[in-house]
C-alpha cells in the first residue's frame, strides 16, 4: 500500500501521513504550508515523533545530544531546534540559548529537533547575589 507523507523541507520534520489517498490531494495540502513537500512512499509505519525525512528517505530519529548547561546558559543545541520554555513560549534555537529569572528554581525546557527524539530537561537556576 502507498502512503502519502508531507514534510517540512527546512526542518525535515514529518508533518502528517495518510494511508492511500492521492498525491495530488497531498500536494494541494502541502502548497498551503511554507516549505512543505508531499511524497508517495512504501513505508509501512511512520511516526512523526520517531522519524524524520532526509534525502527523500524516512529515517529514525537519534537520541538527543548531550546539552552543556551552566547557570542561565544551555549549549550544544542542534540547529533548528524548537524549544518550549517554562512559560510555554516556543522559539527556534541553534547552538545555544540564555535565560534569566528573578527567582532560583527548577525550570522545564522541551527540545524538539527534527533529527532527534524530543528531549525534556529540568534546569536548575540560581539567582546570583
Amino acid at each position: 500500500m502507498k502512503y502519502i507523507l508531507t514534510y517540512d523541507t527546512h526542518t525535515l520534520a514529518i508533518l502528517q501521513t495518510a494511508n492511500g489517498g492521492s498525491l495530488e490531494n497531498e500536494e494541494i495540502y502541502a502548497a498551503t504550508l511554507p516549505n512543505a513537500k508531499a511524497l508517495c512512499i512504501d513505508h509501512p509505519y511512520i511516526d512523526c515523533e520517531l522519524h524524520y525525512m532526509e534525502g527523500g528517505q524516512v529515517k529514525n530519529k537519534m537520541p538527543f545530544p548531550e546539552l552543556k548547561i551552566t547557570n542561565g546558559k544551555i549549549q550544544n543545541i542542534p540547529d533548528n531546534t524548537r524549544v518550549e520554555w517554562p512559560d510555554y513560549v516556543v522559539t527556534e534555537e541553534s547552538s545555544e540559548l540564555e535565560f534569566d529569572s528573578n527567582v532560583s528554581g527548577e525550570f522545564v525546557f522541551i527540545f524538539d529537533a527534527p533529527r532527534y527524539l524530543t528531549h525534556t530537561r529540568i534546569i536548575n537556576y540560581y539567582v546570583e547575589t
